[in-house]
């Protein structure tokens, strides 16, 4: 296959290649090339004065030139070694010499190859075109799939002061997207995108929406592989779990308490007052089936999302024998409303849950993962 080149400076030193995989797709962003993962690791902890890893063994280079192998490059880009290293402090440190062999072969030839398997050519390609200065090239609007793919980027290669004007931008023309988006993958992607571009208004919704709207599948198998870090999946999993627990604890304590030995039914005539709190009962304990819900035997509630459990608690029907119109056996005196109170309190109670449904904060998360990282 023909290599395809792309030239952003005439006297660029740095060749980028890219490529495809034969016999299969490409490269996951979130694991990685092992060998070119390895020397980008190491290339940021150099640049923050971090102690280098140990090379490799035999045994696991001999395994990283079996991996390539595999690889067929397609594409060229050829870029300036000092517009790099002055966007990016990882291809800065990468570059240096005796350091990494890219730079050794940079200092000592005069040019450098530097092969990327892993990396999103199109998303690429527009921020070269940032780091080179060629403005009239850059999309004014990015649509969210490859704005995901370039915020990998720039999160990888730490770009984020290179494209911060471009990134607002992008970010703000498809904004109102967010607004109206109930693909859970597509809230994913949001996520990933808001958090490394630091919109602060865009995280809390996209988190807001995937607490509600999530399963407890979210971030595992099926899902987009996407760098996000783990301690603001693990915040969305338990938020989205204390506010399903709390909606089934409202119906489990009617249930339960309907139940017990005490009348909820106070009518004067207590000999049908355990039929109201039984007609009570059977309504709910039919309604919660009509409607799905149950408690599962996983309390990690896993095919519920709270927007689902909270929906079906609204619509759930209360019916007493006393909430019966024009029976002669009922009097003005005995009734206090429907169900005598029940549904009123248990809405109070939902409403208590409802008002602290939010989003994460960007500073929580930010602060959450550099603990993690400790």
């Amino acid at each position: 296959m023909a290599l395809t080149q792309h030239v952003f400076d005439r006297n660029g030193d740095v060749f980028l290649l890219f490529c495809t995989v034969e016999g299969s797709e490409k490269v996951d962003i979130q694991s990685g090339s092992e060998e070119v993962t390895e020397r980008e690791d190491r290339a940021a902890e150099s640049e923050d004065g971090i102690e280098f890893h140990k090379p490799a063994s035999d045994q696991t280079t001999k395994t990283k030139s079996a991996q390539s192998d595999s690889l067929e490059y397609t594409i060229s880009m050829r870029v300036s070694s000092k517009h790099m290293a002055l966007a990016s402090e990882v291809f800065r440190a990468m570059l240096q010499p005796n350091t990494f062999k890219e730079g050794t072969e940079l200092a000592t030839s005069a040019t450098a190859e530097i092969s990327l398997p892993d990396d999103d050519p199109d998303a690429f390609l527009i921020l070269l075109n940032i780091i080179h200065g060629q403005t009239r090239d850059i999309p004014r609007k990015v649509e969210l799939l490859l704005l995901s793919k370039i915020a990998v980027l720039v999160d990888k290669y730490r770009l984020h002061k290179a494209v911060i004007f471009f990134s607002d931008t992008w970010v703000d023309a498809i904004t109102s997207e967010l607004q109206v988006c109930h693909d859970i993958d597509h809230l994913y992607h949001w996520i990933h995108v808001s958090y490394v571009f630091s919109r602060e208004d865009e995280f809390n919704t996209a988190t807001s929406y995937a607490i509600a709207r999530s399963t407890a599948s979210f971030g595992g198998v099926g899902m987009p592989l996407l760098p996000i870090p783990a301690c603001i999946l693990e915040d969305i999993k338990t938020y989205r779990l204390r506010d399903i627990s709390a909606i089934y604890q409202i119906l489990h304590s009617s249930i339960e308490g309907l139940q017990g030995p005490e009348n909820r039914c106070q009518r004067r005539d207590s000999g049908l007052r355990a039929d109201c709190d039984a007609m009570t009962l059977g309504s709910i304990l039919r309604g919660c089936k009509a409607l799905g819900l149950y408690q599962s035997p996983d309390p990690t509630y896993p095919q519920q999302t709270r927007e689902f459990v909270m929906n079906q608690m609204n619509a759930l029907e209360y019916r007493g024998l006393c909430d019966q119109a024009n029976r002669p056996s009922v009097q003005e005196s005995d009734y206090r409303g429907p169900t005598h109170g029940l549904r009123e309190n248990n809405d109070e109670k939902l409403d208590a849950i409802r008002a602290k449904f939010g989003g994460l904060f960007l500073k929580d998360s930010r602060q959450a993962r550099m603990k993690n990282s400790i």
